[in-house]
């Protein structure tokens, strides 16, 4: 589960999902539900949802012959397909197995649409290596970096805090003038 609030001067941009559906919310418009092309890369740029799950989200996978490096180390190259991204890579370091980064795009008519997606500060969490810091690179040079100070598994959390806002009624047109 995931809700992301970003802070512009037109307005607030949110995500929010729990990894089987999801709503955005962009500049202060009404929410709409998430399309499947939202979630895949909601679940690509999660960091605790991707690290946990990466082999269930992928078809066609395959190791590159080549090692590649990665801020200093080695790393296997992985890649991928899902419904809606054509081509992801999977970055692991060789020594220790984590994931170091992934890289996703895909098509529009508009151009193609590339997120690279670092992470570090692996940290054990009950029995699991856990990323605590990543960083989102989009197009146009936004970039999103996530820090958690402190995690727990499985805590329950309401479901109300996930449930998409209802947009306010339009205020009635006034009579027109007699």
């Amino acid at each position: 589960t995931r809700l992301r609030i970003v802070h512009l001067k037109e307005g607030d941009n949110i995500t929010c999902y729990n990894g089987g559906k999801g709503w955005i919310r962009e500049l202060n418009r009404p929410a709409y539900p998430m399309g499947k092309a939202d979630m895949d890369a909601a679940r690509l740029e999660d960091g605790f949802y991707f690290a946990e799950r990466w082999k269930q989200f992928f078809s066609g996978l395959k190791v590159n012959d080549k090692l590649e490096t990665i801020d200093g180390h080695e790393a296997y190259v992985v890649e991928g397909r899902t419904a809606i991204f054509p081509l992801v890579k999977i970055y692991f370091d060789k020594e220790s197995g984590l994931l170091l980064r992934q890289e996703s795009y895909y098509e529009t008519w508009v151009g193609r649409f590339f997120t690279r997606t670092d992470f570090a500060d692996y940290r054990d969490v009950e029995g699991l290596k856990i990323p605590f810091h990543w960083t989102t690179s989009k197009i146009r040079g936004v970039l999103f970096s996530y820090q958690i100070d402190s995690m727990e598994r499985n805590v329950p959390i309401d479901d109300a805090r996930f449930v998409m806002p209802v947009a306010p009624p339009r205020p009635s047109a006034p009579p027109p003038a007699q």
